[in-house]
């Protein structure tokens, strides 16, 4: 690594910080010791993810993050500050029925409180079932409304995330390439299995670390990002960076400084240069 004075280190979370494939698991010891060492050196820690940040406090409770950027950007939290972007609703009306041309995928819009308003009946109920498993999930509700309902002035919210989920990921690129054609003002980016969302223009988690930044007074040469998956590629490349995986993406390595095969590696990297 270079010689540069680190300040912070963001972490991904699925698949980074966490499995993907092990739901409600915490942090083990090892990360705890090596972010608590981190944390000594005067180190801020952050978390940047696809998920809200309630879901990342409500799930690690070994550990707290000074700063957790989510939705992929569309939320930062900072103590007790949440700032956010707000979707208007005439583009929610025109996100709503472009993908609705698109039969087998499904629209779902989030509030800033993550709370789910769900496009059918059917995703509703899924949403309802999975709080009643019991499960950690990043909602604190499910609204008695659907999305027409709220297309209809029948009810308000403030929504800060939309996604699209796909029966069929395969027609992700064609429908992507044709959303790009219609709404230059907004991207999408993959952000789970078979799930993209709407992103604005200059939203990235790379593009809001940078804001973080500045209102931190930190230099972002003094960031270090940590990441997996499609939407840590503009972190990787804005950043000196981590590409953990073992997986041949090759844009994703690519784009960061180095590639490890795991976070503890890349955590264990970092300290050993600070010495």
């Amino acid at each position: 690594m270079s010689d540069r004075v680190i300040k912070v280190v963001v972490l991904d979370f699925d698949g980074t910080l966490v499995p993907k494939d092990r739901p409600g698991l915490d942090l083990d010891d090892t990360t705890v010791d090596l972010l608590s060492e981190l944390r000594k050196r005067n180190i801020f820690l952050f978390v940047a993810t696809g998920r809200h940040p309630s879901f990342i406090e409500k799930r690690i409770k070994r550990f707290d993050f000074d700063a957790i950027v989510g939705y992929s950007g569309n939320v930062i939290l900072h103590g007790d500050e949440v700032n956010f972007y707000k979707f208007k609703k005439a583009d929610i009306k025109r996100f709503y029925d472009f993908f609705k041309n698109y039969p087998d995928v499904e629209s779902k819009l989030y509030s800033p409180q993550a709370i789910a308003t769900c496009q059918s009946v059917e995703a509703k109920n899924r949403e309802l079932e999975r709080l009643d498993s019991g499960k950690i999930i990043d909602l604190n509700g499910v609204t008695d409304f659907l999305l027409d309902a709220y297309l209809d002035g029948k009810s308000y919210f403030e929504y800060c995330r939309y996604t699209v989920r796909f029966k069929d990921f395969s027609k992700r690129e064609a429908v992507s390439l044709e959303f790009s054609k219609h709404f230059a003002d907004f991207h999408l980016v993959k952000t789970g299995d078979k799930q993209v969302e709407i992103l604005y223009k200059n939203y990235s988690k790379a593009s809001r670390l940078k804001e973080l930044a500045r209102r931190l007074g930190i230099d972002t040469d003094a960031i270090v990002t940590v990441g997996d998956d499609e939407n840590d590629y503009e972190m990787l490349k804005e950043f000196e960076s981590f590409y953990v995986g073992d997986s041949a993406n090759e844009r994703l390595r690519k784009a960061a400084t180095f590639s490890v095969s795991s976070c503890k590696d890349a955590l264990n990297t970092i300290l050993e240069s600070r010495k």
